[in-house]
């Protein structure tokens, strides 16, 4: 039988075959490998790490050439960077013995200044036969781009779970390197661009000398790999530096020096952002990793491929094999645990979407991890990303050392109950003792430090049933506020914001009554989630952590769920076909009206505004702070992360749309149209602008009618809180079943078309998720004089027999937003549900939800540590840290039941009440410490569970909970109306193609390509004064065009190359077209490409300046552009535009008259108002 040789392996699955005790049957059916080779394509692909090629392409290959045997190297093709048959043969030929894999040890024995050789006794490349003591502790010169890995481990006595995992195995401490270089060669390590051999003395020195992290760790992968590593973003040349905006967005090792220097001058608090003189902050900086599973990732060589195959039949679905690699470091938002400690003490490793193995996962993730010589510890989860905290622990080969500590630093227990002290907050369950330690990873800011005797505690009202009215809703001063407005320069005056103080969390209003000069802040009992003995203890609990301010929108956008409910209360349908009509016409006419004086005006607003164009320019320049500043904006039927954990994603994204400084030309489509329009250029003789415009218009009218988005102009959402006021002589101002809302503008329409800024007279009140018959109220809005200042927040009546609130959905005031509908169409055929909704039945808990109510005095009683088991404590805590990994989440599932039985069973059944009760206790379960019995959910599941329904968009961001099922198709029963969203989902979408076909016809008289005059004027007056030079006897001017031309063209024949390599029919793998590349991928190669075009010919070989020499460049590649596609469709392409955009702008613009030439910081934060129709 051929020997198995794996890379970066050693004999442990040779031993592991060898020791196998049942016999193996050589004869096993080719449909029976099929099966598991199948089932592992299934896992990967899930997974997304499937990083070789298709393994089942693989095993076809092979026995297609089975038959013939010839040696590797003649029959199966090897990527050349894994072909080692040089190392082979160098090796001695003997009878490999099987043995155990080698111990780690940290120690490394030199042999010379710059090579690095395993520790005398070490095995770790036995598997391979004997080598010399010079070898390289590489398998190849030039490592594997992923790296291979050993046999799949199990936990036992030899390998607990307290083993360290070492990320690097070489200790870099005695080099006393920044961090940001040694998280740069650990990640280098562990992706296996590079072998620890690689890392050689002298390196570490070159490294070493560059000095702090700023200057050394860009440079650590391209000393390490001898690879020229250029910055994505251009060169760094003397002088102007066109991307350093951008570069400065993303770049975090500047940052990271600054939390080095505070960590080194001793300052504990001095990341917190209250610092004599400044007001930076720490905390910016995201280390991830990514476990991925990689059992069935191997690599055979001379093999007898059934026999690979029979390998991962006996191990591969048994036994999982998990590794971790480090992703580059990243700015992104603040938290209160990375200001306090400092970003370096935090990494977020991503799981696997899917696992088979969750117990295997989760005792790996209890191990100690050994990332940059520190040891971290996991010590909570969310949404499949774990967060582990860099403790005071010392590494000592296969152990963590019990006697040595890095000096002021905290163990992983004292860092828990730095958080949370058990102590004090025993009384709580273990699962809402674990859910509180969201609140120190909230993405947020630092807004003021308050002393602590100005932090006061005051009641909640609770009503006679016993109902918090107040719950989740404090108190702080104007003068806190002005503060904070002069902060964070928010567009509204907030007067409410969404923070953390201590251990509290929730909503701070605006005192009513408070005058005082000095900022303080009221909290309630209800706030207050975590209980310290003294909170001025630690600065970091005296600090507002400000997650965002209040700032209201109107015009919102009804959701499936909240249609659902108010057909069902009594809207007509028409009424919603009335909406979806008027606002097609409005998106239709709004991009469609190129006539008219201020025609191209409106339409520059009107893209501005359907690309988010606004929000987007401000995220990118204020990165990390999109929430903070308000610049996220969601949509009524988006769920809202009350923890503020999931908004970074969001915030990420905008920054890869940076505009190519070169070229000039923006990232995003509609930024481009913009671009466009305010140089002068018009869709109807500009066919660059036609085209990208049609994409915008046609995809904005499909997305309308595909996700029928309801707009609704008389509506606003903005935050919900209690109306009271704190006097000697407390008292409610609104009546049970009264709202007040004051908007801060006069931006509210009114029926006779008119703006207001105060909503008047019946209304309709919801939030989201809208599921139960009573989750839309209809109250009536009053005006309430002791309220008028308190603008941009809808008001509820503290009066009555429960929490306003709580009928929205089981809502609070600590942070829920409501949707306020004053719509008479809507609002007067309206009916309330019957009460008895809105509150579940006492079985359904007892009967379908198992409860964790084990208190944290019972762990501490129970988990003593002991000598033999020191961390038995931490162990029991993180069994609910990590209990979202176990206890798998079935809110989706459950949306998605309610859903069906919605549709099937109808609205205001009991099994369907039923089931969107279940949704919610499951909705809070991390909390609650509910979970949802194993027979009830796959009993629910056998009979509900068919996916997302068809008329429920599933590509909403995080919206309604929608599970990742796919649905099919289902039949409404006869007996059942007629479902309000079968009727607007037809109507939506055959409307939708109507007006797509409409636009397209009308289109069709603009598609004439003709040629725009005044973008080649300044190539034809060049080209007739360098005539009459010659004609003089001077050819200085003839010679330079031709030169410009030769390169012109020369980029032109590249590009179309480029574009052509992409475009390839849609199936068969990969990007279709050159647009639908991811946008990093496209920003690169076409900053490549404009940055070739402009380098080329400089100033000196043509004797032009600089000026005039781009504007010939950019006018004869729209010339030759022109010339090479006249007479064929489409007529043009985007070469010129892609690498010289800001010059044709400029031509033009110049071309039309009344230009003016601003700098970019000023035209970023030009905005119009267009016409109001």
């Amino acid at each position: 039988m051929s020997q198995i040789v794996r890379r970066n392996s050693s004999q442990s699955l040779w031993d592991a075959v060898s020791n196998y005790e049942d016999e193996i049957d050589w004869t096993v059916s080719i449909p029976a490998i099929d099966e598991v080779a199948e089932d592992s394509t299934i896992t990967e692909a899930n997974e997304g790490e499937d990083d070789d090629g298709d393994f089942e392409d693989q095993y076809d290959n092979f026995f297609a050439r089975l038959s013939q045997a010839k040696p590797y190297s003649q029959g199966i093709y090897i990527d050349p960077e894994d072909d080692i048959s040089c190392l082979i043969a160098e090796y001695e030929e003997e009878p490999i013995e099987p043995t155990q894999p080698a111990e780690h040890t940290s120690s490394i024995v030199t042999k010379s200044e710059d090579t690095l050789v395993a520790p005398e006794g070490s095995d770790t490349y036995a598997g391979l036969g004997k080598r010399n003591s010079s070898a390289s502790s590489c398998v190849s010169s030039r490592p594997p781009k992923v790296a291979r890995f050993d046999l799949p481990e199990v936990e036992s006595e030899s390998r607990p779970i307290d083993k360290p995992y070492y990320v690097c195995q070489r200790s870099l401490d005695k080099w006393e390197l920044p961090f940001g270089v040694l998280w740069e060669i650990n990640r280098l390590v562990a992706s296996g661009k590079i072998c620890e051999s690689d890392i050689k003395v002298k390196h570490l020195l070159e490294i070493k000398r560059l000095g702090n992290n700023t200057q050394a760790a860009p440079l650590v992968e391209k000393k390490l790999t001898s690879k020229n590593v250029t910055e994505d973003l251009g060169e760094n040349t003397k002088g102007y530096d066109p991307f350093a905006k951008e570069r400065e967005s993303r770049f975090p090792y500047h940052e990271l020096d600054l939390e080095e220097e505070q960590l080194r001058l001793g300052q504990k608090f001095g990341c917190l952002g209250f610092n004599d003189n400044s007001d930076w902050y720490g905390g910016k900086i995201h280390f991830r990793a990514r476990i991925k599973d990689v059992a069935s990732q191997y690599r055979y060589l001379n093999l007898d491929l059934a026999f690979a195959y029979l390998r991962m039949i006996l191990f591969t679905s048994k036994y999982p094999d998990f590794r971790v690699t480090l992703e580059r470091a990243e700015l992104g938002p603040s938290f209160r645990f990375s200001r306090r400690f400092g970003s370096l003490f935090f990494v977020r490793m991503k799981l696997p979407k899917k696992s088979k193995h969750t117990q295997h996962l989760i005792q790996f993730l209890l191990r100690p991890f050994v990332i940059c010589g520190g040891v971290y510890r996991a010590f909570y989860e969310k949404e499949k990303t774990v967060f582990f905290f860099r403790t005071n622990e010392i590494p000592d080969g296969e152990t963590i050392s019990g006697t040595k500590f890095v000096p002021g630093g905290l163990s992983i227990s004292e860092f828990l109950d730095f958080h949370n002290p058990l102590e004090i907050n025993s009384k709580q369950t273990a699962a809402k003792w674990a859910s509180r330690f969201a609140l120190g990873l909230s993405t947020s800011a630092p807004g003021l430090k308050l002393e602590a005797k100005n932090i006061h505690e005051i009641e909640d009202i609770i009503s006679a049933k016993g109902e918090d009215m107040t719950d989740g809703s404090g108190f702080i001063n104007s003068s806190a506020l002005r503060l904070l407005q002069s902060k964070f320069n928010w567009d509204e005056w907030p007067t409410a914001i969404q923070c953390r103080l201590g251990g509290a969390k929730g909503m701070l209003l605006q005192h009513p009554t408070d005058r005082s000069d000095t900022p303080q802040a009221w909290l309630r009992p209800s706030q207050s989630k975590i209980k310290y003995s003294n909170i001025g203890d630690d600065d970091c609990r005296l600090i507002i952590d400000v997650l965002r301010s209040c700032h209201s929108r109107s015009n919102c956008v009804l959701g499936a769920e909240t249609i659902i409910n108010m057909a069902e209360n009594g809207v007509p349908g028409k009424e919603f076909k009335k909406l979806l009509d008027a606002g097609f016409d409005r998106l239709y006419s709004s991009l469609t009206t190129w006539e008219g004086e201020d025609a191209m005006y409106d339409l520059w607003v009107t893209t501005m505004r359907v690309g988010g164009v606004r929000a987007a320019r401000a995220a990118r320049a204020h990165a990390g702070l999109a929430r903070v500043k308000g610049y996220s904006e969601r949509d009524a039927q988006d769920v809202e992360d009350e923890d503020g954990l999931l908004d970074e994603n969001d915030e990420e994204s905008s920054v890869a749309w940076w505009c190519d400084e070169i070229s000039q030309q923006p990232s995003s489509l509609e930024e481009t149209v913009m671009r466009l329009l305010d140089a002068g250029f018009t869709p109807d003789s500009c066919p660059i602008l036609l085209e990208k415009l049609s994409k915008i218009i046609e995809t904005s009218i499909l997305n309308h009618g595909t996700k029928y988005r309801i707009e609704v102009p008389m509506s606003c959402m903005t935050f919900i809180q209690p109306a009271y006021l704190p006097m000697p002589d407390p008292f409610g101002v609104l009546e049970e079943g009264q709202i007040f809302y004051k908007s801060a503008r006069r931006d509210l329409l009114t029926p006779d078309g008119l703006l207001t800024d105060t909503v008047l007279g019946p209304v309709l009140l919801t939030r989201h998720p809208c599921k139960l018959p009573t989750d839309v109220q209809k109250w009536v809005a009053v005006d309430c004089p002791q309220l008028r200042d308190q603008t941009g927040i809808i008001f509820f009546s503290t009066k009555g027999s429960r929490r306003a609130a709580d009928l929205l959905g089981g809502g609070d005031y600590d942070g829920d937003k409501g949707l306020l509908i004053y719509d008479p169409s809507l609002v007067g055929r309206f009916v309330n549900a019957d009460i008895k909704y809105a509150d579940p039945r006492k079985d359904i808990e007892a009967e379908h939800f198992s409860k964790a109510t084990t208190k944290l005095h019972e762990i501490l009683a129970t988990s003593k540590p002991t000598e033999e088991n020191p961390l038995a404590l931490v162990r029991a805590l993180q069994d609910y840290l990590l209990g979202g990994l176990r206890n798998v989440s079935c809110v989706g599932q459950y949306s998605n039941m309610h859903d069906f039985a919605t549709y099937t069973m109808g609205y205001r059944d009991p099994e369907t009440i039923r089931l969107n009760h279940m949704f919610c206790l499951s909705l809070d379960g991390a909390k609650t410490g509910l979970v949802v019995n194993d027979e009830t959910l796959k009993n629910d599941i056998r009979k509900y569970n068919h996916g997302v329904m068809h008329w429920k968009p599933k590509d909403t961001k995080k919206s309604a909970f929608v599970s990742e099922d796919s649905g099919r198709k289902i039949t409404r029963p006869s007996h059942l109306p007629p479902f309000i969203m079968d009727n607007l989902v037809r109507y939506s979408e055959k409307e939708a193609k109507r007006l797509v076909a409409k636009f397209k016809q009308t289109k069709v008289k603009y598609k004439k390509h003709i040629l725009d005059e005044d973008l080649v004027a300044p190539w034809r007056e060049a080209e007739e004064l360098a005539r009459l030079r010659q004609e003089r006897g001077s050819d200085l001017d003839v010679r330079a065009l031709d030169e410009i031309r030769k390169h012109v063209e020369r980029m032109y024949e590249k590009h179309r190359t480029q574009v052509k390599k992409h475009n390839k029919p849609k199936g068969t793998g990969g990007a279709s077209t050159f647009t639908d590349l991811p946008i990093e991928v496209r920003q690169n190669q076409l900053r490549d490409m404009s940055k070739e075009f402009a380098s080329y010919p400089s100033s000196k070989d043509v004797l032009l300046s600089e000026d005039v020499l781009r504007r010939l460049r950019a006018s004869y590649a729209y010339l030759h552009d022109y010339e090479k596609n006249r007479h064929r469709e489409p007529g043009f392409t985007r070469f010129p535009w892609d690498v010289s955009m800001g010059e044709l702008c400029a031509i033009k613009a110049a071309a039309v008259g009344r230009s003016k030439t601003v700098a970019a910081g000023f035209y970023e934060r030009f905005f119009l108002k267009g016409t109001r129709r």
